[in-house]
């Protein structure tokens, strides 16, 4: 059927997603789910988003963005 070229199918999903990680160069977000995509732009430490969605490997934030999975890197917060 047509859209369907993702393998991964979006799911509803609400909480916050918080960075751990203490690096530096922070946590890259993406535009799309998928870790060969360019980074939108890069969460550091702390940050905390607004999740609505999962897909696959990654978490859909409010913002439009996906955020990976990776619990050493991000935390998710079902209630603030």
């Amino acid at each position: 059927g047509e859209g369907n070229q993702n393998t991964s199918e979006e799911k509803a999903l609400s909480g916050y997603a918080k960075i751990i990680y203490k690096g530096s160069d922070g946590v890259n977000y993406r535009s799309v789910p998928d870790y060969n995509a360019a980074a939108a732009g890069v969460a550091k430490y702390g940050e905390l988003f607004t999740v609505v969605g999962e897909c696959g490997d990654f978490y859909k934030l409010k913002s439009g963005w996906y955020l990976t999975k990776r619990s050493d890197l991000v935390e998710v917060i079902h209630t603030l």
